[in-house]
Order: structure tokens, then C-alpha cells, then sequence
């Protein structure tokens, strides 16, 4: 039989025959035991892997993990910032309705009697558990978990060579003298440099401390026959890119590409892309408006898949672990990252655009109800998390979600579940905040820059036409032989993500 190509990544979708069908059918919905849930986040990880298109990227177990379930190609985010994204995903709810549009607010103000995703486990009888980043930093959500959520005991950012170390915490007592700071200008004041490859063992780091922790976890739920939502948050690749030197060594530097389109998108607004302001607040990193040299381009390049092949080590020690316990068959599996980002692409360094790099990142499921060795185009949403693993586990979702079960993609994954994706992103101007909803069809991705505070006041509308220009290098809003689809995209945009649905 010959199936189609999946555009870009070299991988086949697979078409499933009616016992196919009914085997899936079986596992989603009539299955004996109860699934166990091991929900694994990345921070900051673009959708560049190693099995997927991308082979100079080294992820051995995330790839293995992806060829035993099905790899969402097409997912994006509802908002490429941490807090924003990952409210969305355990709430199912979008940025509009959670309120959240930076890494400072949280989702209760605006949803206090919301059940989030493992809250609705807890309910069921689940031991819902939580161990490093899942939620944003100091932003998490009791009522979600069974037992306090855990963190190791290391600061959010933190170099482990000693000198490096000390050093910065001679810049951190310095910056607490100095009147008139923000928490966040106190915290950037202390930062060191962008990376940093130390000759120590992964638990040096804070997320091999949280896969220690995970694993203890796994042992406690097998011994007592519990079954669990185990959450299990990763920081890294964020930065700062630090990571054990083993793993850098794994790379040669030279041999790396760079970005294929470093400059800014022609007729892009000048606020779309920004120049790497997280980026900018390390050490070693020239000041803005310096264009961050190739060489330091290739550096910081390195510095990145390293610390994604740290986390690929850590999440190969997890499946290893349900592996030795036996607990892997009745265990379902969703790996994710918060949002894509950027690596010089569009002139652009780290997230919080609404560009393809920032908005798309993985999604990966295994175990009961998933079918393996599956790659889908379909475009999803993160929203669409919430109620598919419910679904897998045959709970009832509660009303209010905004998003959609993935569950038919697993019958027929070359089908459409809806017709584009929403994301969006808030812009602080000095002149005034702008808010950009961007809309992604099959071919296009449309975006408009309105007034935060009134989204008729539109200023700028970008549209990409990915068929023939995949990067977005070019806004071809203004050209006359796209004003019809222009108009009519503009209305799909602002009939909303209901009107995407089938």
C-alpha cells in the first residue's frame, strides 16, 4: 500500500483498515484498567528533532518515543510566552478566557472554579503529582495535585561551576542594594552567561534532580498499585543553555546550520520580530541593536540542542523506568513543550512572536487508545490536550473546554479536525499595548495587530502564504492579487476558533 508523505518531514501517515479502527475504538474506550498518565513539558523546545526531519538534533528516546505513539506535526500553542501556554493547556481553556497573557498572573482571578486537567484526575480517584516546571515558576495551583507540588532545591536560573557561581551571587547582593529595581530588573542584573558546559552529572542540573524525584515517584505508585497523574515539568532548553559538557560534546559546532532566513520579514511590522530581548540580558551577548554575530549565532546554537539532548537523556530515564516497573503498557504518555522558539529565524531570538517557529512545537502520545507509528498534519491546538487525554481515559470532561478531542486523528490521521489554529501574543509598546491574533490555515497564516484594549482598532495585518514562502519572509497582505484572500481570511480570523471547527 502507498501512503502519502507527510510535506517537509520524510515521515508516511498510516491509513488504519477497519480492524485497525476497532482496535483503536477498544483501547480508547473500553479498555479494562484504568491509564496511568505521565505528562512530560519541555520548556522552549522547537519542534526540530532529531527522527523528524532535523538530524543534526540528538534525540534518540524522544524519537523512539514518537515512532511507538502518534507525532502531532501541526501543534501550536495558544500563546508562545510560558505561563500563558501552559494555563491554556491544563486548563483547556484559551488566553481570553484565562486572563493570562504574561508569566505573572494566574488562572484563578479569572476561572476560580475551573478543574484542571490533573484536578479532574484527582477527582477520579487519581494520585495527581507535580515535580519541577509545570506550571510557570512560582505560579502553581494547589487544588491541581494530590500532594504539594515538588521543585528541587536550586534557583530557577543557576550556573554549577563554582566560580561562575559565586561571582553571580556577588551581582545579585549588588543589584538588591540598588533602589528602585523591578523583581524582574534585580533577577537580570544577576545574570550570567548565556551558557555554560560544566563536567558534572545530571544531577547537578534542575531537571536531573526532577527526573531523580519523578523516578522515586514511579517506584512509590508502582509498589502501592496507585493509579496516577504524574506531571513532570523540565526547564530546559530554556535559557540560560546550561547543561553537563557530555552533552555539548555530542555536537560538532561546525557542522551546525544557522538560520536559513535571518532577516526580518519584508512589510513586517517592526514589533513583530523582536531581537532576542531575553537573549540580550546575559553575559556574553552583545547589546541591542547589535546583530548577534554568526559566530555567537552558532555558539548559542550548540549551546541549545545540547541542553535539548540533556532533556531527551532525562525523559529516556522515565520511559526506562515504566519500562523496568512494568507500568509502560498501561501507561499513556503525552510529551509537550509549553511553545516553539526561535534561533535567529525571521531576525528573531527566543518566543513571544506569532511566527510558525514560536507557535509550533512537539506534542507526542503513547500508550493505550494511541495508535504507533503515526505522524499527523492535522492542524491541533494545545488546547486540544485536555480533552483527549480525558477521553483516553474515559472520563467526562467539564463543560467550558475550548478545545476538541484529538481522538478521531487516531482512526484516520490524514483527516481534518479543524480548519486553522489560533495564536496570539501581547506586544507592551510605549505608545500602547497591541494584542496580535494570528490564524493558521493549511496554506496561510494570517495575523492582526489591534489595540489591546479594543480589538475592532486594527493597525497592522501581516499574511503569509506558506505554500511558496514556508519561512514567512514575505508579507503579501498589501499585494493586490491576495485581496480576496485577505478578506476572506480576515473574516474566518474574526469569526473565531468556533467557526474552525467542523
Amino acid at each position: 500500500m502507498n501512503y502519502p508523505t507527510c510535506r517537509g518531514y520524510g515521515l508516511r501517515f498510516r491509513r488504519w483498515h477497519w480492524m485497525g479502527l476497532l482496535a483503536v475504538w477498544i483501547a480508547a474506550c473500553g479498555h479494562a484498567e484504568r491509564p496511568n498518565i505521565l505528562l512530560i513539558v519541555a520548556d522552549d523546545m522547537r519542534l526540530e528533532l532529531g527522527g523528524f526531519g532535523a538530524p543534526h538534533v540528538q534525540t534518540p528516546h524522544i524519537d523512539r518515543l514518537a515512532k511507538a505513539g502518534t507525532i502531532f506535526l501541526q501543534a501550536h500553542c495558544q500563546y508562545p510566552q510560558c505561563a500563558p501556554s501552559r494555563s491554556s493547556v491544563f486548563t483547556g481553556r484559551r488566553p481570553d478566557s484565562t486572563k493570562v497573557y504574561d508569566v505573572f498572573t494566574h488562572f484563578r482571578p479569572a476561572l476560580p472554579e475551573v478543574v484542571t486537567l490533573p484536578q479532574l484526575f484527582k477527582q477520579h480517584g487519581y494520585t495527581a503529582r507535580a515535580f519541577g516546571k509545570v506550571y510557570h515558576s512560582n505560579l502553581d495551583d494547589a487544588p491541581s495535585w494530590s500532594v504539594p507540588h515538588e521543585e528541587p532545591d536550586l534557583p530557577p536560573l543557576h550556573w554549577v561551576n563554582p566560580a561562575t557561581a559565586a561571582r553571580l551571587q556577588k551581582k545579585r547582593e549588588a543589584a538588591a542594594r540598588i533602589p528602585g529595581l523591578t523583581p524582574r530588573q534585580r533577577a537580570q542584573a544577576a545574570y550570567g552567561p548565556a551558557w555554560e558546559a560544566e563536567d558534572a552529572p545530571d544531577s547537578a542540573y534542575h531537571d536531573g534532580q526532577v527526573t531523580e524525584m519523578s523516578l522515586k515517584a514511579l517506584r512509590g505508585f508502582a509498589q502501592r498499585g496507585d493509579s496516577f497523574f504524574l506531571a513532570v515539568g523540565f526547564r530546559k532548553p530554556h535559557l540560560p543553555f546550561v547543561a553537563p559538557k557530555r552533552y555539548f560534546d555530542r555536537y560538532d559546532p561546525t557542522r551546525l546550520p544557522l538560520a536559513e532566513n535571518p532577516g526580518l520579514p519584508t512589510g513586517a511590522p517592526a514589533y513583530g520580530p523582536i531581537d532576542g530581548g531575553e537573549f540580550r540580558a546575559y553575559e556574553n551577548m552583545p547589546a541591542y541593536p547589535t546583530r548577534i554575530p554568526d559566530d555567537r549565532a552558532r555558539q548559542l546554537r550548540h549551546a541549545y540542542y545540547a541542553c535539548v539532548t540533556f532533556v531527551d537523556a532525562q525523559v529516556g530515564r522515565l520511559l526506562a523506568e515504566l519500562d523496568r516497573l512494568d507500568l509502560a503498557e498501561n501507561t499513556l504518555v503525552v510529551f509537550w513543550s509549553d511553545h516553539g522558539y526561535h534561533l535567529g529565524e525571521n531576525g528573531h531570538w527566543g518566543k513571544w512572536s506569532p511566527y510558525e517557529w514560536d507557535s509550533r512545537s512537539p506534542l507526542i502520545l503513547r500508550g493505550p487508545g494511541v495508535p504507533a507509528r503515526v505522524a499527523t498534519s492535522a492542524l491541533v491546538e494545545f488546547v486540544d490536550i485536555y480533552p483527549t487525554v480525558a477521553a483516553l481515559a474515559g472520563l467526562s470532561v467539564p463543560t467550558g473546554l475550548e478545545g476538541i478531542s484529538l481522538l478521531p486523528l487516531f482512526r484516520e490521521s490524514a483527516r481534518a479536525v479543524k480548519s486553522a489554529v489560533f495564536t496570539q501574543v501581547l506586544r507592551q509598546l510605549p505608545e500602547g499595548n497591541l494584542m496580535a491574533v494570528s490564524m493558521r490555515t493549511e496554506r496561510y497564516r494570517l495575523t492582526r495587530w489591534t489595540a489591546e484594549s479594543d480589538r475592532t482598532d486594527e493597525r497592522f495585518v501581516e499574511l503569509y502564504d506558506r505554500e511558496i514562502d514556508p519561512r514567512e519572509t514575505r508579507n503579501v497582505a498589501g499585494e493586490p492579487k491576495y485581496a480576496g484572500v485577505l478578506a476572506e481570511l480576515r473574516t474566518r480570523l474574526l469569526a473565531g476558533w468556533r467557526a474552525a471547527l467542523p
